[in-house]
């Protein structure tokens, strides 16, 4: 329980003391560490600094990491052509 505790002590703090967006940043990273950890099958891709900062954008207002952007994103493309 003591490690929980300070989970939480660090959570309150950080959403106390980050800016939003900082916050999301983090937590985004967070999470994108914790899908590489896991062993989740990953690329490198090369982007325009104009791509990123659209990314960044949808990453941004919907709280999640760019590669969840194009998931979300155009996976819907995908469906909507193979049908």
């Amino acid at each position: 329980m003591r490690v929980r505790d300070g989970a939480d002590a660090l959570n309150a703090w950080c959403e106390t003391w980050l800016k939003k967006t900082h916050w999301t940043q983090m937590k985004n990273a967070i999470r994108a560490a914790r899908k590489r950890a896991k062993g989740v099958d990953t690329k490198t891709i090369t982007l325009t600094q104009q791509a990123w900062f659209i990314l960044d954008y949808h990453a941004q207002k919907d709280g999640c990491t760019l590669s969840e952007v194009i998931e979300r994103k155009l996976s819907q493309d995908i469906t909507l052509s193979s049908s």
